[in-house]
């Protein structure tokens, strides 16, 4: 045991032992080193790629939100040109119904008059 470590940790195995932390005499090694230039290059380029990571995942979160809204706006564009459609069908149908009720309430007569004979012999 380190002589800078004032007690011992208990002593329990299993599931119920104790989780404290290394003594502080482990580190004390390595709290005063410089580090070299290599781990410090090693350093900016791991803060490096991991601020472009997160630029790359802000861009991307940007452009599905981006896809969503246009797709979106497709669909209420494909909405209304079929709610146009159903519309004009709607009022062909009507205007259809309106002649046939009006061929109905003329009567047979209605039907042999007109420009053109219906018999050409």
């Amino acid at each position: 045991m380190c002589e800078n470590y004032e007690y011992d940790p208990p002593k329990h195995y299993g599931k119920d032992r104790a989780k404290t932390p290394p003594p502080l005499c482990d580190f004390v090694q390595w709290l005063d080193t410089e580090q070299s230039q290599q781990d410090k290059d090693h350093v900016e380029r791991q803060a490096r790629w991991a601020a472009q990571r997160w630029q790359r995942m802000l861009h991307e979160e940007q452009m599905e939100e981006k896809r969503k809204k246009d797709q979106e706006e497709i669909q209420k564009r494909i909405a209304e040109v079929e709610r146009q459609k159903t519309e004009e069908r709607e009022a062909d149908r009507e205007r259809k119904r309106e002649r046939a009720r009006r061929a109905k309430e003329a009567g047979p007569e209605a039907i042999r008059k007109g420009k053109y004979p219906r018999c050409t012999q």
